[in-house]
């Protein structure tokens, strides 16, 4: 796992590269990581999270995730699958 973070104003967002299996075609880290998102956003330890693979216009969740302005021109562009960005 490597982590990035970043933050604008007041907010801090990380992103998590967790790779998405091309390899193996088995992504076991990504979905512990996104598993585990979903329990601390549950509890509201995180704000909220995206994988990189729904950076997508046309994706319900891109489209209703209220942190886009957190994230750079360059993230929502490169889509990459094996990231996941966190906002704390």
């Amino acid at each position: 796992l490597l982590f990035t973070s970043f933050k604008n104003n007041s907010k801090c967002s990380t992103a998590f590269i967790t790779g998405y299996g091309s390899t193996s075609g088995n992504c076991k880290i990504k979905n512990a990581v996104i598993k585990r998102l979903e329990e601390l956003k549950e509890v509201n330890y995180i704000k909220d999270f995206i994988s990189g693979n729904e950076l997508d216009i046309f994706n319900v969740k891109y489209q209703n995730f209220k942190y886009k302005m957190l994230l750079t021109e360059e993230v929502k562009r490169s889509k990459n699958p094996g990231a996941v960005y966190i906002i704390l």
